[in-house]
């Protein structure tokens, strides 16, 4: 009878593990299903189906390893293209080809009023000691103003840290690629790389690009963690020995307060020093031999 069978079925399980694990009496093959249902399968049918949920399990286990691969490695990317310059986010220009004519290369920006805003910042600086040079066509100045503020693929916030910081910069580069050929005025980041031979310096990796500053080869910073939690990067040191550098040290160099070392040793560099060294408090380490400086 029915009770008879239930007992009977009961009374075969070796132990309560073996019930557990849904093993059948014999040892041979697994038991599905309870009292409300019976359903027996075989051993190799049991050991089908847990392969196949391995399988499944190893599937999901891929595809998740795979998706956080690629979130890191984005990420990761992301912060290396804006490091040296945090608030803005623009992807960086391709440099591998420009055209030779300028005229065809569009301005990242067309606005005055960025124009105007950032000259008065610039004009506003207490380490700014020639206005008359920022008005002056083909001047250093006005070539890294017009760039800073047109050109540069980077745009960063006139208000940022980081504006004067590419500024002086983009002076530095300007005033010391002088040799009788000045770069186009209207020089944007891929027009830079394009017109190499007009350029003196050996090597110019990233500069005047849309990278962050502290991309720019030469340019090393250092981190800063401001009181209201925000992460700010100054030029630290400005290392660029043996680059057939030339030209003048501009004064603009002031801007970079907190500089602590500037190395500029086997180049072609003329004319004297710049006040504007004196008044970098932080500045501990200058090394020019092997230039053409007056005195």
């Amino acid at each position: 009878d029915r009770n008879h069978s239930d007992r009977t079925k009961s009374s075969i399980y070796r132990n309560s593990r073996d019930r557990k694990n849904n093993i059948a009496p014999n040892g041979n093959t697994p038991y599905y299903g309870g009292d409300a249902q019976e359903e027996f399968v075989t051993v190799d049918q049991y050991r089908a189906i847990q392969k196949k949920k391995s399988r499944r399990k190893l599937l999901i286990a891929i595809v998740a390893v795979i998706v956080a691969v690629v979130v890191v490695s984005m990420y990761s990317s992301n912060n290396d293209n804006n490091k040296g310059g945090n608030t803005p986010t623009s992807t960086p220009p391709d440099t591998s080809s420009g055209s030779e004519n300028t005229d065809t290369i569009p301005p990242v920006s067309n606005s005055e009023d960025r124009f105007e805003s950032i000259f008065a910042k610039i004009a506003d600086s207490e380490y700014t000691s020639d206005i008359h040079a920022l008005t002056t066509k083909g001047s250093p100045q006005n070539k890294a103003l017009r760039w800073l503020s047109d050109y540069d693929e980077f745009q960063v916030p006139v208000d940022h840290p980081d504006a004067l910081q590419r500024y002086a910069l983009a002076v530095f580069f300007f005033a010391t690629n002088h040799d009788g050929i000045q770069p186009n005025t209207n020089m944007n980041s891929g027009d830079i790389e394009s017109q190499s031979d007009a350029i003196m310096w050996s090597s110019h990796t990233h500069w005047l690009t849309g990278y962050g500053f502290c991309r720019w080869e030469g340019v090393k910073c250092e981190h800063i963690d401001e009181p209201n939690g925000d992460e700010t990067y100054v030029v630290g040191a400005l290392s660029l020995p043996s680059h057939t550098i030339g030209g003048t040290l501009p004064d603009d160099l002031a801007k970079l307060q907190s500089m602590t070392s500037l190395v500029l040793s086997a180049n072609s560099l003329q004319g004297s020093l710049p006040d504007g060294l004196a008044k970098l408090e932080k500045l501990e380490t200058m090394h020019f031999q092997d230039n053409s400086f007056n005195g």
